[in-house]
């Protein structure tokens, strides 16, 4: 029972621990690391992409698992050139594996050499209509996401959508402003996205575009009291005031003071004043997840006294109720007023880059290498520290609150001016780059809410709504006043301008 299970603990497509080393030694030693097995677990690791690891079994198999297991790498290395190599390869299910993996890999890189490859393999092996359909779906995709005209033809050759492509198909549709195809597509996606708010705007958008304006305010009207992205832009639509709600959460003092002694909260808090943010943060959620809907509001309202805005905002989050205090709330008010004026940008843009980018976090640090409130990488850091004549020390700089949001309201700035004052453009390039967001450019100009929906990049695209609509909260939360999207988004341009050029991530 032992050995079975270290057998089950070893059969993984994924490397493990040294600390399993032993147990391993003790199978090998006990001759039940045979040959077949061997194979099984190259089998599993080619599967799961580990080609080094399969390398290194491949060294106790055979000679021809070696040769296998080079036919694997070079596919990872170059697919493209590795597929039209490979022209003597039997038609078993073993080298189907290999072309399938080879397909995926080079759809993401040159889709329309690989939709080429494609027709002439599908007519020499034997591929399942599963098998057929995933590589058709993903040469498709690809092609969408880099914005080729001819992706339009290949999603719509597509026997089935999967949310993803459906959601493609009518993106593409978009791009070349063919809104009956727009209309029909919607009207096709599957059923688990008829309800969300993104296909309910764009039917809507289709339908007015396609002379039916009575239908489509109707359609608008289903979303347009909604403080969302898309709820602002069906209320520009329908030219119609917004639906923020002046409801704010009333202090329940009794439960706020039962909360301000609890053991765990009170450990969270101390946790957060000698800066041990992620322990602060871990400890409060776990407290968090034990409380109902009333005590996790009034946690949110206990967090936003303690100045703790990331924990307001995210425990607010778990309740259905509103409260624009707690939810964009404008810590560092004078350091922001002050850091926007020099660089020439709106204040409550750069509030709603710091909620998106942190939540007002100043120690976070990103997968990117990404530090502090708005989230900037040391090279971009260094490059606008010069500019700014800021006096720049690395990460402990992009960690203090205030040099953080000089150095990315300056950044933002400068963007800002690269693309024409294009807040649209500059805060996808905040996000994504400035080069990679001139390489999205259309070759005709696109409504703004065109554009941003076909962003290639799913966090750079939601990264975008929801930057716009914290935006339009803070702003009317400061004055009173909406600050429509409509303003926000002009129509993007094929080259909304290029000075003042400044080096990015």
């Amino acid at each position: 029972a032992t050995n079975n299970a270290a057998l089950d603990l070893w059969m993984s497509g994924s490397s493990l621990p040294k600390e399993c080393d032993p147990v391993f030694s003790h199978l090998a030693n006990k001759k039940l690391l045979t040959t077949k097995r061997v194979r099984q677990r190259i089998d599993l690791a080619l599967t799961n992409g580990n080609i080094k690891l399969a390398a290194y079994l491949a060294k106790s198999a055979h000679k021809k698992d070696v040769n296998r297991v080079n036919r694997w790498a070079k596919m990872r290395a170059n697919p493209v050139a590795a597929l039209k190599q490979q022209k003597k390869l039997r038609d078993n299910e073993a080298n189907r594996n290999l072309l399938i993996y080879g397909l995926k890999r080079a759809a993401r890189r040159a889709p329309e050499s690989t939709y080429d490859i494609w027709q002439k393999l599908q007519q020499r092996y034997r591929f399942t209509d599963d098998q057929r359909h995933t590589i058709a779906q993903g040469i498709a995709l690809s092609a969408a996401r880099d914005h080729l005209s001819i992706s339009h033809s290949w999603l719509q050759e597509l026997t089935v959508h999967s949310e993803d492509s459906a959601a493609w198909r009518v993106r593409r549709a978009l791009a070349l402003q063919d809104w009956p195809a727009v209309l029909e597509a919607v009207m096709q996606m599957p059923d688990t996205l008829a309800d969300d708010t993104t296909w309910i705007y764009w039917k809507a958008r289709a339908t007015e575009a396609t002379g039916q304006s009575k239908v489509a305010a109707t359609i608008y009207q289903q979303i347009a009291n909604e403080a969302s992205y898309y709820g602002f832009l069906a209320a520009d639509r329908l030219d119609q005031s917004y639906g923020f709600t002046q409801a704010t959460v009333p202090p329940d003092e009794a439960v706020i003071d039962l909360l301000s002694n609890d053991a765990r909260l009170l450990r969270a808090r101390e946790l957060y004043e000698v800066s041990l943010h992620g322990f602060a943060r871990a400890e409060w959620d776990r407290a968090i997840k034990t409380l109902d809907e009333h005590q996790k509001a009034q946690a949110s309202i206990l967090a936003n006294r303690w100045e703790w805005h990331s924990r307001a905002i995210s425990t607010l989050a778990k309740t259905s109720v509103s409260d624009y205090r707690l939810s964009h709330p404008t810590p560092y008010m004078d350091i922001f007023e002050q850091a926007t004026q020099a660089s020439g940008i709106d204040r409550t843009w750069a509030y709603g880059v710091a909620r998106t980018e942190s939540l007002f976090m100043p120690d976070v640090r990103s997968s990117a290498n990404a530090y502090g409130l708005m989230q900037i990488i040391p090279s971009t850091g260094r490059l606008a520290a010069r500019t700014a004549h800021i006096n720049y020390r690395g990460r402990s700089t992009l960690l203090h609150p205030e040099s953080n949001i000089k150095l990315g309201t300056h950044y933002l700035g400068q963007i800002y001016t690269r693309f024409g004052h294009n807040q649209v453009l500059a805060t996808a390039a905040y996000n994504a780059g400035p080069h990679r967001v001139s390489g999205w450019l259309p070759t005709a100009t696109l409504p703004a809410d065109v554009w941003v929906e076909n962003i290639p990049f799913t966090e750079t695209r939601r990264y975008v709504k929801r930057v716009l609509a914290a935006q339009a909260i803070t702003h009317w939360q400061l004055t009173g006043q909406e600050q429509r999207l409509a303003s926000m988004m002009p129509p993007i341009l094929t080259n909304p301008g290029t000075a003042n050029r400044f080096a990015s991530n």
